[in-house]
């Protein structure tokens, strides 16, 4: 799995750390749709995964879904069902929560290789805080403001 498993080791490293009780932390891994009911349920969705872009490995993006038109992109992923794809469905079924993408540029990919390399292992404990950070701020916001309160408050995922 290589670099592509940070998502995963990020999400492994939250689940030991208070988040406070309105947050769950769900590790989708490769559960594609399995995770949609996480975006149904929840008022706001932090997304942590592995992004190729040509960027340093090691780099981090925070983004939504509409700053980068995820809705229109294409996916291709070996998870069977894509982030874009569960956009969509959400939106088409108004289950879209406020959703929050923090993405690390990845290195090696290489099948076979379990760990991460060097230079995104290294921004793992910085993403971490930034997600926290970001948790904190949407678990003290008004479900007012992210729109209609759902059963579960937040994800990070």
């Amino acid at each position: 799995m290589g670099d592509d498993g940070v998502g995963v080791k990020i999400v492994e490293d939250l689940s030991s750390r208070d988040l406070g009780p309105d947050v769950e932390t769900v590790c989708g891994g490769t559960a594609g749709i399995a995770v949609a009911q996480h975006f149904a349920e929840s008022d706001s969705v932090v997304v942590v995964d592995a992004i190729a872009t040509d960027d340093v490995p090691g780099s981090v993006f925070r983004f939504t879904p509409q700053d980068v038109g995820l809705h229109k992109l294409r996916s291709y992923t070996s998870h069977g069902f894509s982030l874009s794809n569960i956009l969509f469905a959400a939106s088409l079924q108004g289950s879209l929560p406020h959703v929050i993408i923090y993405a690390v540029q990845i290195g090696d990919i290489t099948c076979g290789f379990d760990t991460l390399t060097a230079e995104v292992s290294a921004a793992v404990p910085d993403v971490c805080d930034m997600v926290i950070t970001e948790a904190l701020k949407l678990a003290a916001e008004e479900p007012s403001q992210l729109g209609e309160p759902r059963s579960s408050s937040h994800s990070v995922m």
